[in-house]
């Protein structure tokens, strides 16, 4: 069977059959996307597609009642809960870096303002001018030592 997205069916029983069999199909492609290339994202399209295929299970349960079907659908479940805890540490992680990222620039920038404050000042101070005046007594010292 040919599996379309928006297709009319000619009997009631065959849309729960067409239906699970596309949520699968899109599921078994994300899968082999993900395994290929195992990101963030690729991770996150194969959860949704786990949760349609588990939501679709439960609307669809009374047509297949059986315990193949049921054994799928905690497997589902299974997976559906244990990359959602993924996602959420995916989540958390990129607020944290994102979090960090404005603490650190917001203490940078407070050092710098500090350091060009510090630069500004730097040859007006009282350290500079005697470092200066230090030098320049080297200068004389060592032409009236010659």
């Amino acid at each position: 069977m040919k599996l379309e997205k928006w297709v009319l069916y000619d009997s009631e029983e065959d849309f729960p059959k067409a239906s699970l069999l596309l949520r699968l199909n899109n599921l078994t492609n994300n899968i082999e996307n993900y395994l290929s290339d195992t990101s963030e994202d690729k991770l996150h399209e194969v959860r949704i597609d786990i949760k349609r295929m588990r939501y679709s299970m439960e609307v669809f349960y009374s047509y297949f009642r059986n315990d193949d079907y049921y054994r799928f659908y905690k497997k589902m479940k299974k997976l559906q809960d244990e990359t959602g805890v993924i996602r959420d540490i995916d989540v958390i992680k990129n607020l944290l870096e994102k979090r960090n990222r404005k603490k650190i620039l917001k203490k940078r920038n407070k050092l710098e303002k500090m350091i060009l404050k510090d630069l500004k000042s730097l040859s007006n101070s009282k350290v500079y001018l005697n470092f200066l005046k230090t030098i320049n007594n080297y200068e004389k010292r060592l032409s009236e030592s010659f």
